[in-house]
């Protein structure tokens, strides 16, 4: 029965705590229930542009001809730039990630910790309720039936009685 309880209402509860822990810390349910993960390392340099065989030996295909033609536009960008311009997005995308991870560590006490494992814990039991309630049903009325037989309660084992 208790499970029952647990499994109808757990969802309501989820929802409650989620809605404590935004009132209480901004961001909760987004940054601090969990656990944040650290960025990975820095993007490293690009690699300098290798000149393929083909082109070494000077016998070069369509693409070539079509990157010397783009070349020769005024306002086009090299590989190199491109390549260069991509790295410092990619810094300052780490460097905000860095930033972002920072503030979460910071921000969660001791007190968010604690209130992020109560919650989640509660999420993982009505998570396990949810997808046993079947089993704890048919669990629940072999007792049932066990204690009744037990007990002679069982309407097969009473004894016959008569309208008179």
């Amino acid at each position: 029965m208790v499970a029952l309880l647990c499994q109808w209402t757990g969802t309501e509860l989820r929802a409650r705590m989620a809605g404590i822990g935004e009132a209480l810390w901004p961001a909760y349910a987004a940054l601090l229930r969990s656990e944040p993960t650290p960025p990975g390392p820095p993007p490293s340099e690009p690699a300098a542009a290798e000149p393929t065989a083909k082109a070494a030996e000077g016998g070069g295909d369509d693409d070539d001809l079509l990157d010397d033609l783009l070349e020769d536009v005024e306002g086009a960008k090299s590989e190199a730039d491109v390549a260069r311009e991509r790295h410092e997005a990619e810094l300052r995308a780490h460097a905000a990630a860095v930033k972002a991870y920072d503030d979460a560590i910071a921000r969660r006490t001791a007190t968010v910790r604690a209130f992020a494992a109560v919650d989640l814990a509660l999420g993982e039991v009505v998570t396990w309720l949810g997808d046993h309630l079947r089993h704890l049903f048919i669990l629940l009325l072999g007792i049932g039936g066990v204690i009744a037989t037990a007990g002679r309660h069982h309407i097969a084992l009473r004894p016959i009685r008569g309208r008179r």
